[in-house]
């Protein structure tokens, strides 16, 4: 959605959809059948104190800090959230910058049998980059000096 207002020599997605096409069923539907807009603090709070909202994050402080930011944005900013992600309607899965996408194999939000994906993180989560930030750089990193390379040769 970024490359539509700058442009990056390279791109690297983390539990994430290039299209609308790769968007589960549930989000699409959602749509057609706007429950979300439903959401209200009540509801807001019974989500953000469930541990299963947190499962995915591993670190006992990363579970903290996560649940901080969690109440912090509060309601109307998960609202919003779900109503762009719903909304959204990007198309172009062929990008015209270098791009690596990474992610995780059990991954709920966005599940991998629908995505194109260059590297699976066998066990990652769509939290993952909260939990393996070290195992991600090293796949990005090799990536990056490649696309440096390749950009000192052309000039």
């Amino acid at each position: 959605e970024m490359t539509k207002y700058v442009s990056p020599h390279t791109l690297i997605l983390i539990s994430s959809v290039k299209s609308r096409s790769e968007l589960p069923f549930k989000i699409r539907a959602a749509r057609i059948i706007p429950v979300y807009k439903l959401l209200n603090k009540k509801i807001f709070s019974f989500i953000a104190n469930r541990d299963r909202t947190y499962k995915e994050v591993k670190r006992e402080k990363d579970k903290i800090l996560y649940k901080q930011m969690y109440w912090d944005t509060g309601v109307d900013f998960l609202k919003w959230q779900i109503d762009a992600i719903v909304k959204w309607r990007f198309q172009n899965e062929n990008l015209d910058i270098p791009f690596l996408h990474i992610h995780g194999s059990d991954d709920h939000t966005f599940l991998i049998k629908r995505i194109k994906v260059d590297i699976i993180i066998e066990g990652g989560t769509h939290k993952m980059a909260i939990n393996i930030s070290d195992t991600l750089l090293n796949y990005i990193t090799p990536f990056l000096y490649s696309k440096m390379e390749d950009s000192l040769k052309l000039n």
